[in-house]
């Protein structure tokens, strides 16, 4: 603190540009509040959000601090991947059902 009315936060805190006195811990990722003046947050992060903990519109957050640009791939890995689960389940489904017909034929 470089005197009265003037404000620096450590890093791993936050404060609203309009109200230095409500100071928030970053917990989770600290690095996501990078400190120095009050409202100021990592790259791409919200600095109207309780402790910079939302992204921008168009960004996902990382575990560095801050948040980066969506990608159009980004949306196609995960609904392949939910393909794939939702694959595994029926395969699972069909290999159980035959296994018990095949039980059923035996007794």
């Amino acid at each position: 603190c470089s005197g009265m009315g003037s404000v620096a936060l450590q890093p791993g805190y936050f404060a609203p540009a309009h109200d230095a006195s409500d100071v928030w811990k970053c917990y989770g990722v600290p690095k996501r509040c990078p400190g120095g003046n009050p409202g100021t947050c990592a790259d791409n992060r919200r600095n109207t959000s309780v402790a910079c903990v939302e992204c921008e519109v168009g960004s996902r957050a990382t575990s560095d601090g801050p948040c980066v640009e969506c990608h159009e791939g980004d949306g196609l890995f995960v609904a392949g991947l939910m393909l794939l689960v939702f694959l595994a389940l029926g395969l699972s489904y069909c290999a159980i059902s035959w296994e018990d017909r095949a039980k059923q034929k035996e007794a």
